[in-house]
């Protein structure tokens, strides 16, 4: 069953203008994110991705709380980023939201990256 749906639209332009702050690509892309690459239609991608996770589960989510890795074959797979800190959602609480149920797609296209990711339950 679908419990939610999260879709997201970023420019590439955008995220290329924010990219020449040298902190900006370090606060969105994790270490594992980073060592893929840092060009502007993989940060746009990455950003789009997150924020089309958070949106699917309806939970406000830090860039670092969650990352998105291409697995074999270059499929991204959602991994949630488990933390401590008293105000962090529920979902990523010990025994929270299991991230093998977020599915997601991201494209790119014209100066535009978008993702969706789509939150299933059994």
């Amino acid at each position: 069953m679908i419990k939610g749906i999260g879709l997201d639209v970023v420019e590439v332009a955008r995220i290329e203008a924010a990219m020449s702050r040298k902190r900006f690509v370090e606060r969105i892309l994790t270490e594992a994110e980073w060592r893929c690459g840092a060009s502007p239609v993989y940060v746009a991608g990455r950003w789009a991705a997150k924020e089309a996770v958070s949106k699917a589960i309806s939970a406000r989510l830090l860039w670092h709380d969650v990352e998105i890795i291409a697995g074999e074959l270059g499929r991204p797979f959602v991994r949630l980023v488990p933390t401590a800190r008293a105000d962090a959602p529920a979902v990523l609480q010990a025994g929270g939201l299991d991230a093998s149920r977020i599915h997601i797609s991201i494209s790119h296209e014209r100066g535009i990256a978008a993702a969706v990711a789509i939150w299933e339950e059994v």
